[in-house]
Order: C-alpha cells, then sequence, then structure tokens
C-alpha cells in the first residue's frame, strides 16, 4: 500500500531536499508543497494543481510553485480576517496560502501532512487547520531560528503558540528546541532530536580527496552578515591577528553585500588575501572549499543546528562556531572545536590563533568529528527514525 506524504517547505531547499531523499522509497509518493510562490525544485517531476490528485505513483513530486497562491488568496485571507506574519525580508505576497494549501489536500488525498520550518511553512498550516476541521496527522520540524529567536518576538510567540496547539508530532533539530516548543504548548510526544537535513551519505561526502587540515592554508568564513549571521566579527577578529593569519588564504562562500565589500577592503588595504565568492550555483561548490580548509568560522545571534557545520566536521574543518545555537551538542567544546561568544570579537580571535597554532588539535579533532557525523548524520539511520515517526503518525488515523 501506497502511503501519501504531503511536505510544505521551501521547495528549493538543500536541507528539504537531503531530508525527503532520505526517507523516500517503493511505497511512499510524496508531494512537495512550496511554501513560497515560485520557489520550486528544479529537475524534479512537476505537478500543476489541476492534474493534481490522489494516485501519483510512488516517488518525489513537486506542486507547480506557481499554484501556491492564487489572484484571490489576499482576499480569501481578509475574508478570513488572517494577516500572514513570517520573517521581515520575505514578501508576505509570496507566501504560499491556506486556501491553496486545502485545494493540495483535497486533490491529494494525503496520509500525512509534515512541515518543515515555521514562519514560511508552519504558520500557513496553523492557517489551514483554522479554518477546517484536521483530517490528517500534522508532523512539523522546527528549523534554526525558528523557536529561540521568534519566539522571543510578541507577534510570532502567538503564531506560534497557535501552530504548536495542532502539531501532533514535533522534530527538532536542536535539543534546546524540545523544552521551548513545550513552553509554546506542544503536547505531543518526545522524539529524537534530527537534523533538518536528515543526513548524508558520510562515505560518499567525504571521498573527495583532501589534506589533512594541519596542511591546509584556507580559512572559510560563512557569507552571512543579515538578521541572524554576524560574520563582519569574524573578520575584524581575522584582522586582529593579521600576522598569524598571512600565510592563509581567507574564502568566504556565498559572499553577501557586506562582506563582499569588507572582503575587498581587506584585500586592499593588507597582505591578507581575501576571496569573497558570489552565490554558488552548487552546494558541491561549498563542499569542495571546506575540503580545502583547515577552519570554519560560522558567527550568529541565533541558529539551530548549522549544516555547514556538520559538513566542515566531516571534511575536516575545525568549527568555530558562535554559542547561539547547538553546535556544543555535537562538538566538545575546547578539543574538537570552539563554541565562541558572538559579540566577544577579541575571543573569536583568540579561538582562531589556537586552530592556526596547534596541528595536533585540529588533526585529532578530524577524526572524532568524522566518526560523530558518521554515526548521528548518517542518511539510512535517520532516514529509519523519520518513518517511524510517519508510522507513528498513520497508527493514530
Amino acid at each position: 500500500m501506497t502511503t501519501r506524504l504531503l511536505v510544505i517547505g521551501l521547495a528549493n531547499s538543500p536541507h528539504l531536499h537531503r531530508w525527503v531523499r532520505a526517507v523516500a522509497d517503493a511505497d511512499i509518493s510524496v508531494l512537495v508543497f512550496p511554501a513560497l510562490q515560485g520557489q520550486g525544485w528544479d529537475g524534479l517531476d512537476t505537478v500543476s494543481m489541476a492534474e493534481l490528485q490522489e494516485d501519483l505513483p510512488p516517488g518525489i513530486h513537486c506542486l507547480d510553485a506557481r499554484d501556491v497562491r492564487g489572484d484571490d488568496s489576499a482576499a480569501i485571507d481578509r475574508d478570513w480576517r488572517f494577516q500572514p506574519l513570517t520573517h521581515q525580508f520575505v514578501p508576505v505576497g509570496a507566501l504560499a496560502a491556506a486556501d491553496r494549501l486545502a485545494e493540495a489536500v483535497t486533490r491529494f488525498r494525503p496520509d500525512l501532512l509534515h512541515s518543515m520550518e515555521s514562519q514560511i511553512a508552519g504558520y500557513i498550516v496553523a492557517e489551514l487547520w483554522r479554518r477546517q476541521p484536521r483530517s490528517l496527522p500534522w508532523i512539523h520540524s522546527t528549523w534554526g531560528s525558528d523557536l529561540a529567536l521568534y519566539g522571543s518576538l510578541p507577534d510570532h510567540e502567538i503564531r506560534l503558540r497557535a501552530m504548536f496547539r495542532g502539531v501532533d508530532f514535533h522534530l527538532a533539530d536542536c535539543r534546546n528546541d524540545l523544552g521551548l516548543a513545550r513552553k509554546l504548548g506542544y503536547i505531543g510526544p518526545e522524539l529524537p532530536v534530527l537534523p533538518s537535513s536528515c543526513g548524508i551519505d558520510v562515505a560518499q561526502l567525504t571521498a573527495r580527496p583532501s589534506l589533512p587540515p594541519s596542511q591546509r592554508r584556507q580559512i572559510l568564513v560563512k557569507g552571512y552578515q543579515n538578521w541572524a549571521g554576524r560574520n563582519l566579527s569574524a573578520l575584524s577578529a581575522l584582522m586582529l591577528i593579521a600576522k598569524e593569519v598571512e600565510p592563509y588564504e581567507i574564502v568566504i562562500p556565498n559572499a553577501d553585500a557586506a562582506l563582499r565589500e569588507w572582503a575587498g577592503i581587506m584585500a586592499n588595504r593588507t597582505a591578507l588575501k581575501v576571496t569573497a565568492l558570489p552565490r554558488l550555483p552548487e552546494p558541491e561548490n561549498v563542499l569542495t572549499e571546506l575540503a580545502r580548509s583547515r577552519l570554519l568560522v560560522s558567527l550568529s545571534i541565533s541558529d539551530g543546528l548549522p549544516t555547514m557545520m556538520l559538513e566542515a566536521m566531516a571534511l575536516g574543518a575545525f568549527p568555530i562556531q558562535s554559542g547561539a545555537g547547538c553546535g556544543c551538542d555535537w562538538f566538545e567544546d575546547g578539543v574538537t572545536g570552539f563554541s565562541v561568544p558572538v559579540n566577544d570579537t577579541a575571543a573569536v580571535a583568540d579561538a582562531i590563533s589556537r586552530a592556526l597554532r596547534d596541528d595536533r588539535m585540529v588533526d585529532a579533532a578530524a577524526t572524532r568529528n568524522l566518526a560523530t557525523v558518521s554515526e548521528r548524520w548518517d542518511a539510512a539511520t535517520n532516514a529509519a527514525i523519520a518513518r517511524a515517526v510517519y508510522r507513528r503518525g498513520m497508527e493514530g488515523r
């Protein structure tokens, strides 16, 4: 018997792609409902709303991203006295609409609904069930800053409480989110913490040639300075120890405008070698840079479980991670990674300096970190846990 699984989330997200590919098998028909209009899953079988029906064959399908919002969706929201709320950088008019999600549910008749991420996907599902009786189990995954940051904002706290009133099964990517979800009203069972990307084939990821970390002459800085990212502080920290850093190339993949500007200033005014890369077309490109890097510096005021940190650990790059997320759930602070205060530039500089000086530490950390991700970020292992959650949902129907 084929299980019909409806996944709503960021259809162009590598995290969602990894999760869906991991859980898909010959007995599951997966329909991905894009949570943002116009952002689909390139290269995947695309189904229009008019063509959508319950007998989609087993495999992974994506609803046409143009069909997740209609010309009348804003008016329907007003009739329901619903004011969409999301991230400040996401246009409300780009959000998928609850009325279109309702139509997809009617046409596809899923056995399970799994929303991935809260502010873009989860809120829309909560609004769907406000408008009509809930007809299927709801599994919800929290990512990144969903709860730690947005749960502290009054308007979002209200939405999160409304959302968790309907969630049957909560999947967290960070241990901290288990308690936060309870405070926001979740009363379902406590489930294992799983990365938002579910897992990877670690052997395949690490098959690329690479030098021991102690022999690498590259430092990777995450390319975000935005609502949560604070990686201008990482560049400031590197400037504080410029003499130590001179033998290394600093690479900033997917660098946003602020980091590109400062990378140019640093390269022009100092002897540092700084390269800011534009948004790379494939995730594979970032992995190649990580495999060349001695260490990764990634700073933010709020985070969950950063996938780039896991990739760095798998590929031997020593992680220097701000303490806002749950990096310390995965590495031993001071031994296999450093957890640093995001706003203490001197502390970040000291951590970088220690990782540059101590060859034995970074090489030993690479071995232990690879063992950790091999055990806890394995696609087959985590997919089995996810499918078990899906079976619990089915049993409760």
